[in-house]
């Protein structure tokens, strides 16, 4: 049987902001389904107040956790460790980048 091809979808970037907590864990599941439907490209983002976060957790490896996420799914990720408010840093990255939806 031959496989139907992806139709093509406007859609090509997308950036979820990630902290661990549930809420994230479901948007990044959400996005990693779009992708899978619409071959869009995922960015997941980390923004932190500080570069040198006193987090029990460091950036990178929260970063890390979502890639994990994403590879056992076959999906491969962006990440970007950004450093201010998350609200303004998540803005600004998605405006000077080809980002499409912010989840």
């Amino acid at each position: 049987m031959e496989s139907i091809p992806k139709p093509p979808c406007p859609l090509a970037y997308i950036c979820t902001l990630w902290s661990r907590s549930t809420e994230s864990e479901n948007t990044l599941d959400r996005a990693l389904e779009i992708t899978d439907v619409t071959d869009a490209e995922i960015t997941v983002v980390y923004a932190d107040h500080e570069s040198n976060s006193n987090d029990t957790e460091n950036p990178q490896a929260i970063l890390d956790a979502a890639s994990e996420r994403a590879k056992e799914q076959t999906i491969p990720i962006e990440t970007e460790l950004l450093v201010g408010d998350p609200v303004e840093t998540l803005t600004e990255y998605a405006e000077s980048t080809d980002i499409e939806v912010i989840y």
